[in-house]
């Protein structure tokens, strides 16, 4: 078996991270929509957040992001996002502490920040590009 590449580093508030918990986030509220289980949609969560990090596909979306928005803005609202992924990843892991319509809230909330997000790169550049981040866009953004 070939020796796996080393994975670099990626900083905590790159295009990749933004893109990375954006694909978790996504998995995780799919996952309750299904299930209505907040340890399996906490666990998706984390998977795909993994997932995300590791995958090329990501790595090419996140250098069109990084091409699309300066810098400080960049992180500017990926740290607002995560802030908002942060929230609801605890609202996940406190199993039995919140009821389902807290839950449901928790979702509305994290779907609404995380578009808000998004609009201001679209208001930067006009579109997102293909990838996670448009599909968020196309399954939550025009509904709101």
């Amino acid at each position: 078996m070939p020796p796996q590449p080393m994975m670099m580093p990626v900083p905590e508030f790159s295009a990749q991270t933004l893109i990375a918990g954006v694909s978790a986030v996504m998995q995780a509220i799919q996952t309750w929509l299904a299930y209505r289980s907040v340890r399996q949609s906490s666990q998706k969560f984390d998977a795909a957040e993994i997932e995300a990090r590791r995958s090329e596909e990501v790595a090419r979306e996140a250098d069109i992001v990084q091409n699309l928005v300066p810098p400080d803005i960049l992180e500017s609202l990926t740290k607002r996002a995560k802030k908002c992924w942060t929230k609801y990843k605890k609202i996940l892991d406190s199993e039995g502490e919140y009821l389902p319509d807290d839950v449901d809230e928790a979702t509305k909330a994290v779907k609404s920040c995380i578009c808000r997000e998004l609009k201001r790169i679209r208001e930067l550049n006009v579109f997102l590009p293909d990838g996670i981040l448009r599909k968020w866009w196309n399954e939550y953004c025009t509904q709101i």
